[in-house]
């Protein structure tokens, strides 16, 4: 499923979304890229050395390569051949459409059956536009098993740069200390032990990640990441293997042998009522166009209920809801 928003190749927006059915897939759920300012800032790993290669097995083709949730550290499933597709619920505007005047909004609504743990997953990822060059990403992701019983899960988040400071919503910096959880020895999957330079803070705060990155001979860019907290969550800064996908000619060969920073948040026990509720604002030296975000709750009957609210800089504010079953809300005068 591909969300696009602007034709520009620098001040255009794109959310490709993969799931795994057929040859070449990966064990990857509910996948996705983002792209701003000119590049692929959140990319797909790609199949790192070779197919033929123990990264391609251990590492690259598994959850935690992808931007992705994994549940209790172990969702996987055949890679080559998968036929473990997702379900697209809605989606809007209607696929091959012609607007006359695209636009400002737009949304995939997908539900995956994750096979190992027996989990639903389902994600809404969404497109505002705030102008002609400034716009920015939502990502409601809620994950739970359907027999209960869930320890954690693991919202992974990668982005191209050289640099990623975590930081309360004020902007001072998360008091992070290193750590040796995500790790094979706690039980996880092998591929987190290809992650490395842990350091972690538990909080039930919000938070906000900022990625730069500087390609030679152009113009700093990066990724605003700011996510609503919960109870029971552990936020982690960690590097992880370079994306070589990106080295086809996409961004410049000093760029793609870097290691990726990641976000990784760590939600223990279920994540559906509390899900993972992201707002990713690509950005250059013109700063930010978003001055604030906040959460709030509507007045319902659904557990599940989202509600958010993101002001611009210009003055301008968008209020977002979201819920996993059909309920009446309200919230001031909506």
């Amino acid at each position: 499923v591909l969300e696009r928003s602007g034709m520009e190749p620098y001040d255009g927006v794109m959310i490709p979304q993969a799931g795994s059915k057929g040859n070449h897939a990966h064990y990857n759920g509910i996948a996705m890229e983002l792209y701003g300012k000119g590049t692929v800032l959140a990319p797909d790993k790609g199949i790192g050395t070779s197919y033929f290669q123990p990264d391609y097995k251990e590492y690259y083709s598994q959850f935690p390569a992808h931007n992705t949730v994994v549940v209790d550290g172990i969702s996987s499933y055949p890679e080559m051949r998968s036929n473990h597709g997702f379900e697209l619920k809605g989606s809007y505007p209607e696929s091959g459409r012609k607007n006359e005047i695209p636009p400002t909004v737009t949304y995939s609504d997908i539900y995956f059956l994750e096979p190992e743990t027996n989990a639903d997953q389902r994600r809404l990822m969404g497109i505002v536009r705030i102008n002609d060059t400034a716009g920015y990403y939502v990502d409601i992701f809620r994950s739970k098993r359907k027999e209960g019983g869930d320890k954690r899960h693991d919202y992974f988040y990668h982005n191209l740069g050289q640099d990623l400071v975590l930081s309360d919503t004020s902007g001072k910096p998360l008091p992070l200390l290193p750590t040796e959880k995500l790790a094979f020895a706690d039980g996880d999957l092998f591929a987190y032990d290809y992650i490395y330079d842990k350091s972690s803070v538990s909080t039930s705060d919000d938070f906000k990640a900022t990625f730069k990155l500087q390609i030679p001979g152009k113009p700093v860019v990066g990724m605003n990441m700011w996510m609503k907290g919960s109870t029971d969550r552990e936020i982690f800064k960690v590097k992880t293997p370079p994306a070589n996908a990106v080295g086809r000619g996409l961004v410049a060969d000093t760029i793609a042998k870097l290691p990726v920073p990641a976000v990784v948040v760590r939600q223990n026990g279920e994540a559906w009522a509390r899900p993972f509720v992201a707002v990713y604002e690509p950005m250059d030296l013109k700063g930010s166009s978003i001055k604030s975000i906040s959460s709030f709750l509507p007045r319902s009957s659904s557990a599940t209920a989202v509600g958010l609210l993101v002001k611009h800089v210009s003055g301008g504010m968008d209020y977002l809801f979201s819920f996993t079953d059909r309920q009446k809300f309200s919230y001031k005068d909506i």
